[in-house]
């Protein structure tokens, strides 16, 4: 995933959650390149430090709003000018349909909130 995150242009990420590891720290480096990269922040499963680092950066989206169940999906897109590829985990059967996961990527954003200061320091329980 390192040399995925570097070699591509552009990232659209939907992931249930984040934690500061080698993979987020690479990805941070790359912001710049975020289209839509979506972190569930629902449940208290993100680590609270990873909000933080993403404080600010406007494609980057907590999502906490969805209407019912959970939001959990693991969803890798990385695109090079007009060629794609994408790293689905475990097992996911729908990895070649790249139209409907950048258009799911997209959809997510409509789950999320901007990651502010405020919603870091309410996230870490200070407010």
């Amino acid at each position: 995933m390192r040399r995925l995150t570097a070699e591509h242009v552009e990232l659209h990420w939907a992931v249930a959650w984040g934690s500061i590891i080698d993979v987020a720290k690479d990805l941070l480096k790359h912001s710049a390149k975020f289209r839509n990269v979506t972190f569930g922040a629902a449940f208290c499963q993100m680590d609270p430090d990873l909000i933080e680092a993403l404080v600010g950066m406007s494609n980057a989206q907590g999502a906490c709003r969805f209407p019912k169940g959970a939001y959990h999906p693991q969803v890798y897109l990385l695109q090079v000018r007009r060629r794609s590829s994408s790293h689905c985990r475990e097992g996911a059967s729908r990895c070649t349909v790249f139209q409907d996961l950048f258009a799911f990527s997209r959809s997510c954003r409509k789950y999320g909130v901007p990651l502010t200061a405020d919603f870091a320091t309410a996230y870490h329980g200070g407010g």
